[in-house]
């Protein structure tokens, strides 16, 4: 029986990134061509000021999202008889954690030194950044491996979202009017959410009867070295954004935007993998360690395989398509392109590294490297953006990411091993991979 469970799995997993890479094949496309016209139109400062607000919203997402998606996602694969509780108390604690972050980031706003109508357009997303908390349903189906209606949701946001932002573009709107179709994108995309499930199940996520205190205690419990590692891991990636917005201007920040902005668009493969397959990860570890071994360096080497794609192709014709693409307002964008994809081969690590961590209850040693990398970041880039500019930023991420996740990690036994495992997984062909989760 445990055999037909892991071939199921395996079966719905390969479903399951087809159905992804389909949906991300496309949104990558279309994302690609929007994010161009849209960035032409604002020009590097404009441009500048929309991406100082998303990187600031982007380091409170751990709050947001309560750092619960692994702990319920493997809480629903061993136990999907108590999905309404499940996730009835965990869209509670988003909640609560969403109140944290609005809080967090008023008091923020007034710390920085950035203009009102950027002030204030943080703190209206912020606000919408509450409707998040129905994320929750999207765990369900994660863990069921049953993605297709989901997947047709935030494909549908996806496209209402793209035209609108084409006909802002098309009326000349300033940025500011990109910012409240961002807000307007979560809503959607949480109502079609509650849709998906409600016709499913005939019910409403909102059973408060089933809220249980003692399920908040052990899920806060839990969650609580989650939020702080990825609240690090979110700093690193996004303090260089902020301290470039506030050193150098938002002029040069457009510019460094773009080249973050292409390569957060391929990092959809990504997650589109590590979610499809993270439950089979989840059931291979109380089968024993070689198995859990096997199937995490298989999603380790599909990862690190994409990455170093990612990292060549750019380096070689990133620079001539980007100047192509945007134009001489954005001249030096693609230069600072070729050398910033190379943060992939990081990053795509950490993504599937953190996901592991919480089903090895070893997050801990996770969060350590982060600190440590963060603040190295932080070092590096008060003293090398006044000396160098943006390349100065890029040259602190790149060290950050390599001294932080290969030297000081090594000296982690918990996290040494994959490491090891990430290394050795780029022999994995594959072709063979992709095959072997079909036949096994």
């Amino acid at each position: 029986m445990l055999s037909n469970m892991r071939n199921i799995f395996r079966m719905r997993s390969v479903k399951n990134i087809s159905y992804l890479v389909a949906e991300n094949a496309f949104r990558l496309g279309v994302g690609f061509l929007v994010s161009i016209l849209v960035a032409r139109h604002l020009g590097p400062e404009s441009f500048g000021h929309f991406n100082y607000v998303l990187s600031f919203i982007f380091l409170f997402i751990p709050l947001y999202t309560f750092g619960l998606d692994e702990i319920i996602v493997k809480d629903l694969v061993k136990s999907p008889e108590s999905r309404s509780s499940i996730l009835v108390n965990g869209f509670v604690l988003k909640l609560i954690g969403s109140l944290i972050a609005f809080f967090i980031t008023l008091i923020s706003v007034n710390i920085i030194e950035v203009g009102v109508e950027v002030k204030g357009a943080i703190i209206l997303m912020s606000l919408w950044m509450f409707f998040r908390s129905i994320d929750v349903i999207d765990y369900w189906y994660q863990s069921k491996i049953t993605i297709k209606k989901i997947s047709f949701a935030r494909t549908i946001t996806f496209l209402i979202g793209s035209v609108l932002k084409l006909v802002l573009v098309f009326w000349k709107k300033d940025w500011r009017y990109f910012i409240y179709i961002s807000c307007f994108e979560i809503v959607l995309i949480e109502v079609l959410y509650m849709v998906v499930y409600q016709s499913e199940f005939k019910v409403s996520i909102f059973k408060f009867s089933e809220v249980s205190l003692k399920k908040i205690k052990r899920y806060t419990g839990n969650a609580f070295p989650i939020i702080l590692t990825l609240f690090l891991s979110n700093s690193l990636a996004r303090v260089d954004q902020l301290m470039i917005g506030s050193m150098v201007g938002a002029e040069e920040l457009g510019k460094y935007a773009v080249a973050v902005k292409l390569v957060d668009i391929w990092q959809f493969f990504p997650f589109a993998v590590i979610n499809s397959l993270f439950p089979l990860v989840v059931s291979s570890f109380d089968k024993g360690k070689d198995e859990y071994r096997t199937i995490t360096m298989k999603l380790y080497s599909i990862l690190i395989w994409l990455s170093l794609g990612l990292c060549f192709g750019t380096y070689l014709f990133g620079e001539n398509v980007v100047d192509l693409l945007y134009g001489d307002r954005f001249s030096g964008a693609g230069r600072l392109l070729t050398f910033y994809v190379w943060t992939t081969v990081f990053t795509f690590f950490l993504f599937i590294r953190t996901k592991v961590l919480t089903i090895e209850n070893a997050l801990r040693f996770g969060a350590w490297i982060s600190l440590i990398s963060l603040v190295m970041n932080i070092a590096l880039n008060l003293y090398l953006i006044p000396l160098m500019g943006v390349e100065g930023a890029i040259i602190a991420s790149l060290s950050s990411y390599f001294v932080g996740n290969l030297i000081v990690a090594f000296f982690s036994k918990e996290i040494r091993c994959h490491l090891i495992w990430y290394s050795k997984s780029i022999f994995f062909p594959i072709g063979l991979l992709i095959s072997s989760f079909k036949n096994k």
